[in-house]
């Protein structure tokens, strides 16, 4: 019967019972590395060149298509916090609501304007009770509501759109 000894002297250096790692484990992933880095390198080098203005060209017209085509004159009237009627102090609303003119040169007479519309705004969704506020078939109604009391202030002949980009009740 052979002893531990007989099977060390048979056993190939860097096996079980050794410390040292086995040569070709140790080549094995040094050329991985070498792989990868070549790799890399030549993905970087010859691939990239080549491929990143066929990307930027099938990427160009999305870009393009979700612009719109002339910039819009929008005049911003953010952080509007009313109370809704009814609520007593317990509930609110924060509304963002961006006004579209006809035309860029009304902008100006619009933003000369933002003290009146911030007040007149507050007080026309003030006056709305939090059911009608959060009651989507009733929106339309609401966005009626917001749009007549812009026109009030600024004139009918100057907006083109009222949004509501932000509308939030607490």
């Amino acid at each position: 019967m052979a002893t531990s000894q007989d099977m060390a002297a048979i056993a190939p250096p860097g096996s079980a019972g050794e410390g040292a790692p086995r040569p070709r484990r140790l080549l094995a992933a040094v050329t991985a590395v070498g792989c990868l880095v070549a790799g890399g390198v030549m993905g970087d080098r010859l691939l990239a060149p080549v491929v990143a203005p066929v990307l930027a060209e099938r990427a160009a017209p999305a870009v393009a298509s979700s612009q719109p085509a002339a910039p819009a004159s929008l005049h911003l009237i953010d952080n509007l916090v009313v109370n809704p009627a009814g609520s007593r102090g317990t509930r609110f609303l924060l509304a963002t609501i961006a006004v579209e003119v006809a035309a860029p040169e009304l902008l100006a007479g619009v933003a000369a304007r933002d003290v009146v519309l911030r007040s007149a705004l507050l007080l026309a969704l003030g006056a709305m009770t939090v059911d009608e506020l959060t009651d989507i078939a009733h929106r339309p109604v609401v966005m009626e509501a917001l749009r007549e009391t812009v026109v009030g202030v600024v004139g009918a002949d100057v907006v083109r759109n009222v949004f509501v980009p932000q509308f939030v009740i607490q």
